[in-house]
């Protein structure tokens, strides 16, 4: 698309492209002034709520003003039914291109481009508007290392109705930078979300890759969701790794509270690499998985908070001649199910922190031949619609007594 545009914009050539539309650099008619031109995807506006959500939301953010973000000058609709959003032109380069180009910063650096991002994001969620798409793409550097932040508010206009995280996460494309709550389909994020991309953008620019690459977009969210926060390779300051693990915390309600104190952790942790500071105790890495003997007998994984709940399970299963593996954490699933071949998962619906029903629909997609039986103390009526939603294959009402859950157990395993 070139020429004029809405009747007030010469566009010149496309700049950049993404799930919710294609962006232009482009002309004022009447003050030449140079500018970024976004035409979002006509499919967006088929939500009869669009229109309404698209004003308010270009509203609010024509209101913002930081040096740190291109300001919105301009938005409406053109003459061809195409909404559009006018910003100021950054003549930054793309975060993506230079970490493309260098793979990666000095620590330093990193927290110097992060403190930046995080002085936007505070200013921001000052106003109540959050980002929800941190990622390089959307993050233009200047050689003094300050930055502009870019696509303030496009990422909540081209959400949509949908039930799973699938359809949203291929929306936005790479689910590298999603929070653990927008990877399992929350439909409630806040500005934590925005802190724990930040984190995720900050172990990147130090390592040269996110903490989280599976080998599917299925197994990359399932490693958000469960798998514990990798330790920096690099040689750096323990404040670092506590920065790092705090921004990126499975719990929003143990991240940072908000973007001022990750920037006010970040300082702590800059001064400490400029002076050299290291590690106190370094720990040895944590091995990838744990490999269990070769499996002689069904292996069944029961994952559950309450303890005395997990130990009978155990005794009733092992009794029965099962190999039975319990634990009160999600983290066990990326260390068993990926490496180790178990035949069924028993799981609570809701586990600390986390939605097991979630977890339940991203396992299905990942590996449909595992068998997956919710088990709570829900309603039966409640429960039963859970598990269907989430494509369990049978579901167990902790209410029941303990022989029918074996019952349950064993149909499932001879089943296979």
């Amino acid at each position: 698309m070139k020429g004029i545009f809405a009747a007030k914009y010469i566009l010149r050539k496309q700049i950049g492209e993404g799930a919710s539309g294609k962006v232009y650099a482009a002309s004022d008619v009447n003050s030449q002034a140079e500018v970024a031109v976004k035409v979002l995807d006509q499919s967006l506006a088929r939500d009869p709520r669009f229109i309404e959500r698209f004003k308010r939301e270009a509203e609010t953010l024509k209101a913002f003003n930081h040096p740190g973000a291109p300001k919105l000058l301009d938005f409406g609709v053109a003459d061809t039914g195409e909404h559009y959003l006018v910003m100021e032109f950054s003549k930054g380069k793309n975060l993506k291109v230079v970490l493309d180009e260098e793979r990666k910063f000095a620590p330093a650096k990193a927290l110097r481009v992060t403190m930046e991002i995080l002085s936007v994001l505070d200013a921001a969620h000052a106003r109540g508007i959050i980002h929800r798409d941190i990622k390089p793409d959307n993050v233009m550097i200047f050689p003094n290392d300050q930055i502009q932040l870019l696509d303030f508010g496009v990422a909540k206009l081209k959400e949509r109705k949908s039930s799973g995280v699938t359809m949203e996460g291929a929306a936005v494309g790479t689910p590298y930078y999603m929070s653990p709550e927008q990877a399992s389909g929350d439909k409630d994020i806040d500005h934590r979300a925005d802190l724990y991309s930040v984190g995720v953008l900050l172990y990147q620019m130090i390592e040269g890759s996110p903490p989280f690459d599976g080998k599917s977009m299925m197994h990359t969210l399932l490693m958000i969701l469960t798998h514990p926060i990798p330790k920096l390779k690099v040689d750096a300051p323990k404040s670092l790794n506590e920065t790092l693990e705090k921004a990126m915390a499975k719990d929003r309600d143990t991240r940072f509270p908000d973007a001022e104190s990750f920037l006010k952790s970040c300082e702590i942790a800059l001064r400490d690499v400029v002076s050299g500071k290291k590690e106190e105790a370094p720990e040895p890495e944590k091995p990838k998985g744990i490999v269990l003997p070769e499996k002689t007998r069904p292996r069944i994984l029961c994952l559950d908070d309450q303890e005395m709940i997990i130990n009978i399970m155990k005794h009733l299963l092992e009794h029965e001649g099962y190999e039975v593996i319990t634990s009160t954490s999600w983290e066990v699933i990326h260390s068993f199910l990926f490496t180790n071949a178990v035949d069924l998962l028993v799981s609570d619906v809701e586990m600390p922190g986390m939605s097991g029903t979630a977890i339940c629909k991203l396992l299905k997609q990942t590996m449909p031949e595992l068998k997956i039986v919710l088990f709570s103390n829900l309603p039966e009526r409640e429960l039963e619609q859970l598990a269907d939603e989430s494509d369990a294959d049978m579901w167990i009402s902790k209410n029941w007594s303990p022989p029918k859950w074996l019952e349950i157990i064993k149909g499932m395993i001879n089943a296979g």
